[in-house]
């Protein structure tokens, strides 16, 4: 849901800049690698007598393609790192972590708090308590010497906090794959009750005689407590039913070890026993820099045909040229100094004065095109990983079955990669109809299969509609408010009875930087009524104007800001005309050629739209919008600056008031058009009139449903307007109805020069504090990127709060809410389309869907006993 998917939209969210105290990073240092060879560290887990012996004697450990755990834990323990990076990339890291990441107090303890919910609901939290592990991992990382260790650890560190919208991702480590020797699917024995792991295809590196057996234990463990461990390790959930259901259908870890070194050891239930490996496969792009950065094949290795991997690897890891460029545009700013301290420690940035402000700055032209990582690593890509291996993936025999042994469903309206509705015929006569969403892409995209849904449920279904949210990871936020405003406006007992009733309330932690910078967009522009030299005062203003150009120049890319680059060029230009043709006489007329030359420096100053523009609405994505509770209350800072205090993990913690999505919510957008544009009403457009149809809705969940899933799904189940039904996971213990909640998350850091990123995005406001503010100095310097070869780092910002659990619960994210209902079925076969899907996954939705049908409706119903 993040900021890729509000530009798309053309929606400016408010999204939080980092907090990351001057993080003062010998940029220098960390890009020049002046170490001829890698020095050999052995970790821990690895024993030297696992690496390949024609290698022992040599400083090369790394190699693309196939290999073992061990060695692969040798090649990312052989490669250095610079004590500057490490420490500048722990401190960026901490403090973004500290200020940024709203539940960083929740993950150390999150059942230590002051949270209430509202009378009625008695949700339980989910529980993580890793204060001591951060704390001692951040300990043994600040004198960590590998560079692949670190990166590995951080990655572990960061998948235990269960959050899909947080994750410190590093190009080598995320890009490789680590692959079971076996798949398998999960069936329920109807005499014991029990969970039986079936292998339903082997990897080419183990033999096809175990397909079909069933697995008893792994390494001496039950094969469901193995599984469970083995899925908590790419864990993106909090319910461990739901990491379940996402390692069953994508069967591999990101760069990260198994248990036991990746050693197999299973026994089944026939008596037989193997011994198995897990194997991992790093790309030859694993380090994704191009050509001249490509990992060398096992191969070429042993040859002697590689002689720069050293050098390859150590620069795979911490390779960052965003580094040179943000040192070059602090010092063009006259921050001249930028460095770690010995100890790691960050230290305030101090505003070194510029030579001489009056100076133009030569003018600097550049393009840039705007090229974006995807999201999240593509499973489709990791299948085709299998596929070269010659592993059999998710294909299986059923994909060779005849249209006939399809079930009984037809499409009756697809939209391809957003949504279906479907016809499900029953064996009993009846007609069940199922609206499919696979994410929620443009709502003109979802409405065309919407309606053909609930006509088809008023006519053939009694009134019933099941929606599939089977693994939607999410989308457009502004496609979940409509999808519930069509559905549910209309529906008997509905609390979504005003256009702004399905928009929600979100808060956010508070930070020093973020306080300075609104302190200072609230302050008065410079005006030439208080100057005393008003042509001198307008041209030092146009040469820091030109200063913060050719500042954001020192980037190809300008940081991502070329409108703010452009506007600043335009308003020194504008300046400079002003004080050419109007400065002498204007200053020497009367008072009607004062208030004309004061017209136009003002519309100078406009062009280059300080903080936001408007008087300071929009500050590093950050922007008005209203203050709890009152929903249509006008767009202000109000909502920051008023301070919330809240125990979090156990320590008082400052928030932000309750506020909305202002430009993501359009009934809020249509009371202000000033601020976020006029609202044209169409037959087509908002509001969406709303259906009057159905009777019941029911949500089907893998428990994977995330972000704008979990919002639009969660509301209304909470509400009681609508049932929930959820599958798989760990029988007889209970699992969310969905994964990972909404909220407003942003790409921090991206693995591309041209990029978005968060850090980048804030360097516009730093620009305009230095150009209307010179005097001012930053508390500290946030906006630093991480000096590794980052592939993603994200945090959630900001979190979504349910209205019916009351102004005092957690955010939703942190309730385990169960399901109406619990079906005892698994799949490995991947349901999130049907038209396009096997026909074995084609079959397991016909058997969910006839299960769910079979359900009557339960809404959740409060207890107040």
């Amino acid at each position: 849901q993040g900021a890729q998917a509000c530009q798309r939209s053309g929606a400016r969210h408010s999204f939080v800049a980092s907090e990351m105290a001057l993080a003062r990073c010998s940029l220098r240092s960390v890009v020049r690698h002046a170490l001829p060879m890698v020095v050999f560290i052995a970790c821990s887990w690895a024993s030297p007598s696992s690496v390949l012996d024609p290698l022992e004697n040599r400083d090369i450990r790394c190699w693309s393609g196939l290999q073992t755990v061990p060695e692969y834990l040798a090649c990312l323990a052989s490669i250095p790192l610079d004590a500057t990076t490490r420490d500048c990339s722990l401190e960026v890291i901490k403090s973004q972590f500290r200020a940024v990441y709203t539940y960083s107090g929740l993950v150390r303890n999150s059942t230590d708090n002051d949270a209430e919910l509202a009378p009625g609901f008695n949700f339980s939290v989910h529980k993580i308590a890793l204060g001591a592990e951060i704390d001692e991992v951040f300990a043994q990382l600040k004198v960590e010497t590998s560079a692949g260790l670190f990166a590995m650890r951080i990655t572990q560190l960061f998948s235990k906090f269960n959050d899909a919208h947080t994750n410190i991702y590093i190009n080598p480590v995320v890009r490789t794959r680590v692959l079971p020797p076996v798949r398998v699917d999960v069936r329920l024995d109807q005499k014991s009750g029990d969970m039986k792991f079936d292998v339903i295809s082997s990897a080419s590196w183990a033999s096809e005689d175990w397909v079909g057996k069933t697995i008893s234990t792994v390494n001496g463990m039950p094969a469901l407590d193995y599984y469970l461990k083995v899925a908590a390790l790419r864990a993106i959930d909090k319910s461990p039913g739901a990491q379940l259901n996402r390692f069953l259908v994508s069967p591999r870890l990101l760069g990260l070890p198994p248990p036991a070194d990746g050693e197999f050891n299973v026994t089944f239930e026939d008596n037989t026993s193997a011994a198995l490996k897990w194997m991992v496969n790093m790309s030859e792009n694993a380090c994704d820099l191009g050509d001249d950065y490509r990992v060398c094949n096992r191969s070429e290795v042993l040859e002697g045909k590689c002689g720069n991997t050293s050098k390859i690897m150590e620069r795979c890891f911490s390779h960052n040229p965003d580094f040179n460029n943000i040192q070059a545009m602090m010092t063009t700013l006259g921050r001249k100094t930028l460095n770690c301290s010995q100890e790691g420690a960050l230290l305030k940035a101090r505003m070194n004065p510029i030579a001489d402000v009056r100076e133009d700055t030569e003018e600097i032209v550049r393009t840039t095109t705007e090229t974006e990582l995807p999201e999240a690593i593509d499973e489709d890509v990791t299948s085709r990983v299998w596929a070269a291996l010659d592993v059999d993936d998710n294909e299986t025999e059923a994909d060779n079955e005849t249209e006939a042994e399809t079930p009984p469903i037809e499409v009756i309206a697809n939209v391809t990669a957003s949504c279906e509705a479907l016809r499900v015929e029953l064996e009993n006569g009846t007609v069940a109809t199922v609206l499919k969403i696979r994410s929620f892409a443009l709502f003109s995209n979802i409405l065309p299969c919407a309606k053909a849904a609930v006509e088809q449920a008023a006519e053939l279904s009694n009134g019933s509609l099941i929606v599939d949210v089977i693994s939607n990871g999410g989308g457009y936020v502004y496609s979940g408010y409509y999808l519930n405003e069509y559905l549910y406006s209309n529906m008997e007992g509905t609390t979504l009875e005003n256009t702004w009733d399905t928009c929600e309330w979100y808060d956010f932690p508070k930070n020093d930087q973020l306080d300075w910078l609104v302190s200072l967009s609230q302050k008065t522009l410079p005006d030439l009524a208080h100057v005393s030299d008003a042509r001198q005062f307008i041209l030092e203003l146009a040469a820091r104007m030109d200063v913060g150009a050719a500042s954001l120049a020192e980037d190809p890319g300008f940081f991502g800001e070329t409108e703010k680059y452009h506007n600043l060029r335009n308003a020194s230009t504008c300046l400079k005309v002003l004080d050419e043709k109007f400065g002498g006489r204007a200053l020497r007329g009367g008072e009607n050629a004062k208030r004309q030359f004061a017209a136009l420096y003002q519309q100078c100053i406009d062009k280059a739209e300080p903080f936001g523009g408007d008087h300071g609405m929009d500050i590093m994505d950050y922007r008005w919008s209203n203050k709890y509770p009152e929903p249509l209350s006008p767009p202000s800072w109000d909502y920051y600056t008023s301070t919330v205090t809240k125990i979090r993990g156990g320590e008082p913690r400052s928030f932000s008031s309750w506020t909305m999505f202002g430009a993501s919510c359009a009934a809020y957008a249509s009371v202000y058009p000033k601020v976020y544009g006029a609202t044209v009403l169409t037959e087509d457009g908002w509001p969406i009139t709303p259906q009057s149809k159905l009777k019941h809705i029911t949500y089907l969940s893998d428990g994977l449903c995330g972000s704008t899933c979990s919002v639009a799904s969660t509301r209304p189940y909470v509400d009681g307007l609508a049932t929930f039904v959820t599958f798989g996971g760990v029988r007889g213990e209970p699992m969310d109805i969905t994964s990972f909640n909404g909220g407003n998350v942003n790409t921090y850091q991206a693995g591309r020069e041209t990029s978005y990123s968060l850090w980048k995005d804030a360097l516009d406001t730093v620009v305009d504090a230095h150009v209307f503010f010179p005097e001012e100095v930053a508390p500290s310097w946030p906006f630093m990127p991480i000096p590794l070869n980052v592939y993603k780092a994200s945090f959630t910002q900001r979190a979504e709060y349910l209205r019916a659990l009351g102004p005092k619960a957690l955010p939703r994210e942190w309730y385990l809410i169960p399901a109406s209902y619990h079906l005892d079925i698994w799949s490995s076969d991947v349901l999130t389309r049907y038209k396009e899907g096997s026909v074995s996954g084609k079959r397991k939705l016909y058997e969910l869907y006839k299960a769910t049908a079979a359900l009557p409706p339960k809404p959740l119903v409060r207890s107040f006993v």
